[in-house]
C-alpha cells in the first residue's frame, strides 16, 4: 500500500499547465486529484498530464458555482492554489468547506494583494517601506511628495516585476502608472478571453530602498514555522529589479541567517500565515530589514528545487501532506548548498548562434539543470521582466562558494553570436 494513499481528493484551483510541479508532485503520490481548471483547452492537457484526476473546467470566479462542480464535501480532504493569483480564492474555497489546513481567507488577501500586504504590516509595525496607494493619476503629485524620488511604482496584483519601476518625477510616474493599467502579467499567460480576474486600480507609489535582497523560504504548520531557509538575490537592480540569480544558503550573508529567519517569523505572524508554504522577500537597508512582499505559496524561480539539492526536503510534497492535514516530511537529510543563475541579456539581438563548450566530468556532475528557451534566428529582449529571461543553469557544492564556482563555470562556457 502507498504510505500516501487516501480516499479523500485534493482540490488544485487554478493550476497552471506551464509550471504544474504541484500537480506532477500530487500525481505521483497517487493523491486523488480534482482540478480546477478556468481554460476550456486547458482540460485536455491536463487529463493527458494526471490521467486519473477529475479535470473540471470552471466558467467563472464564482466559489458558489465552484462547490456545485465539487463531489460531496465528505469526499474532499483539502484545498491548495495552483498558482499565485490564485492563494486567497483556494482559501476561500478551503474556508467553506473546512476541510484540510489552510490560512483564512482574510489573512490570504494579505499575501495576494500587495496594497492589503503593506497596510497589515504597517498596522502591525512590522519594518515596512514608506508608502502611499492610489487610484488615480490625479492623485500622484500628492504621493511623491509624501514619499520623494527617487521611488518605486508597482501594481497591487502582480508578480514576477512585472511593471515594477523606478521612477524620478511625475512624468514618470505617470507613465509607469499607464502601463500598469495597459499591461499585466496575464498578457504573458493567458488570452484576454480567458481572463477571469478583474484587475485591481490600485497602483503603490513606495520608498525606494536599496540593499541586499533576500528570500526566506518557510513551513508554516498550525501557526508555527518549522522550517525555514534562506536565499541570497542577485537582481538586475535598476530601474526593473528582474531576479537573474538565487543562492541556498547565502553566499555571502551566513553571518546573519538566523536574524533574517526571526525577522521572516514576525512577518507571517503578521500576516496570518498559519499553513503551508510561505516565500517572503527581505532586504537588508541601511535602517535594518524591511519587508518587500510576502507570499503564502511556494517561491518561483526554481527556489523550490534548491531547497531540494541543499537539504533533500520537497517542498511541493509536504505542502500536499499538509493540506491533506497529513504529517509534512520536514527533515534535512543533507548540508549542500545550491544556485540558479538566469540567462538574460542587456541588449536586444537576434541570435545567430548559440552553444556551450563541452562540460568536464567534475563541472558536469556539479550541474543539475542547464536549460536554455532559445534557438538560432530567436531574438532575444533586454532584459526587463522575467519573462525576458531566457534559460537557467543550476548548479550545487558541498559550500554556496562551489556551488557559485560551477555556476560561474557554465556562463563562461556559454556564447552567443
Amino acid at each position: 500500500m502507498d504510505k500516501y494513499t487516501t480516499s479523500k481528493y485534493l482540490v488544485i484551483v487554478e493550476p497552471v499547465k506551464k509550471v504544474a510541479e504541484l500537480v506532477k508532485t500530487a500525481y505521483s503520490m497517487n493523491i486523488p486529484l480534482i482540478l480546477l481548471v478556468p481554460f476550456e483547452n486547458d482540460v485536455p492537457i491536463f487529463e493527458q498530464m494526471v490521467p486519473n484526476a477529475r479535470v473540471i473546467n470552471i466558467k467563472n470566479d464564482s466559489i458558489d458555482e465552484w462547490i456545485k462542480l465539487l463531489p460531496p464535501v465528505d469526499k474532499i480532504g483539502g484545498v491548495l492554489a495552483g498558482n499565485e493569483i490564485s492563494v486567497d480564492r483556494a482559501a476561500k474555497l478551503a474556508e467553506r468547506l473546512k476541510k484540510g489546513r489552510y490560512t483564512l481567507y482574510e489573512d490570504a488577501i494579505c499575501c495576494r494583494y500587495k496594497d492589503e500586504m503593506r497596510k497589515r504590516l504597517k498596522s502591525k509595525n512590522v519594518a515596512n517601506p514608506k508608502f502611499v496607494i492610489i487610484k488615480n493619476k490625479s492623485e500622484i503629485e500628492e504621493a511623491t511628495k509624501e514619499i520623494g524620488f527617487p521611488c518605486i511604482v508597482k501594481p497591487v496584483d502582480q508578480s514576477g516585476s512585472v511593471n515594477v519601476t523606478l521612477v524620478n518625477s511625475n512624468d514618470e510616474v505617470e507613465a509607469a502608472f499607464d502601463r500598469i493599467k495597459s499591461v499585466s502579467i496575464f498578457d504573458y499567460v493567458y488570452k484576454p478571453e480567458e481572463i477571469l480576474i478583474p484587475r485591481k486600480e490600485e497602483v503603490i507609489i513606495e520608498e525606494y530602498m536599496t540593499g541586499q535582497e533576500f528570500s526566506i523560504e518557510s513551513f508554516v504548520r498550525n501557526g508555527e514555522v518549522i522550517f525555514s531557509s534562506v536565499t541570497e538575490k542577485k537582481t538586475t537592480h535598476a530601474p526593473y529589479f528582474i531576479e537573474i540569480g538565487h543562492h541556498n544558503p547565502t553566499l555571502n550573508y551566513s553571518n546573519i541567517e538566523n536574524e533574517i529567519k526571526e525577522f521572516g517569523k514576525t512577518v507571517l505572524d503578521a500576516l496570518g500565515i498559519r499553513e503551508g508554504v510561505a516565500h517572503c522577500e527581505v532586504i537588508l537597508t541601511k535602517d535594518g530589514l524591511k519587508v518587500i512582499e510576502c507570499a503564502n505559496r511556494c517561491g518561483g524561480d526554481n527556489i523550490m528545487n534548491l531547497i531540494k539539492n541543499s537539504y533533500g526536503i520537497d517542498f511541493y510534497k509536504s505542502l500536499i501532506l499538509n493540506s491533506l492535514d497529513m504529517d509534512p516530511e520536514i527533515e534535512i537529510t543533507q548540508n549542500n548548498s545550491s544556485a540558479i543563475r538566469f540567462f538574460y541579456s542587456n541588449n536586444d539581438k537576434k541570435v545567430n548562434d548559440i552553444y556551450f563548450e563541452e562540460f568536464n566530468d567534475s563541472l558536469a556532475e556539479n550541474v543539475v539543470e542547464c536549460n536554455l528557451f532559445i534557438k538560432k534566428g530567436d531574438k532575444i529582449n533586454a532584459v526587463k521582466n522575467l519573462f525576458d529571461r531566457f534559460g537557467y543553469v543550476i548548479c550545487k557544492g558541498k559550500t554556496p562558494t562551489e556551488a557559485n564556482e560551477r555556476i560561474e563555470e557554465v556562463l563562461n562556457k556559454m556564447h552567443i553570436e
